[in-house]
């Protein structure tokens, strides 16, 4: 009888440890909603440079940055924030909508929709990306866009 006790017990610790290893995707999966969030506000005509540091909030120092299909890759915090103020107030309206999410250990993959205006031209931009967040702990360590 005690035996079977302990078995219980061992197995009622490896379901709880299942069930928490389970709610760790979607607070990653959380994180990246927030993140996009912040992107979605940095990309207004009105955007101010604490909006960027918004976004950067999430982002670790050494966050790298990638676009394979434009050729882009920023190495660092402190890089991507200059990059993203060289572009402040370019866009105005913009919605950046996530339609799926999917988590896999430390990454997120996000179906991203995002729609906004030109300021300079008027022109209105609307365009799906694959967003690929690579977390390290709770920060994103790095976004391969696609």
């Amino acid at each position: 009888m005690r035996i079977h006790r302990l078995g219980i017990a061992a197995v009622s610790l490896v379901l709880a440890a299942a069930t928490a290893r389970a709610a760790e995707p979607p607070r990653l999966e959380e994180i990246a909603r927030r993140y996009i969030q912040a992107l979605e506000r940095s990309m207004q005509k009105d955007a101010r440079p604490a909006d960027v540091d918004a976004v950067l909030a999430f982002c670790t120092d050494s966050y790298r940055y990638v676009h394979p299909a434009a050729g882009a890759q920023v190495d660092g915090k402190d890089s991507a924030r200059k990059g993203m103020l060289s572009h402040v107030g370019e866009t105005s309206g913009a919605v950046v909508k996530v339609e799926q999410a999917m988590t896999s250990g430390n990454k997120v993959a996000l179906d991203v929709a995002t729609a906004f205006v030109l300021v300079e031209t008027g022109q209105r931009v609307e365009r799906r990306n694959l967003f690929v967040l690579v977390f390290d702990g709770d920060r994103i360590a790095l976004r391969v866009e696609f």
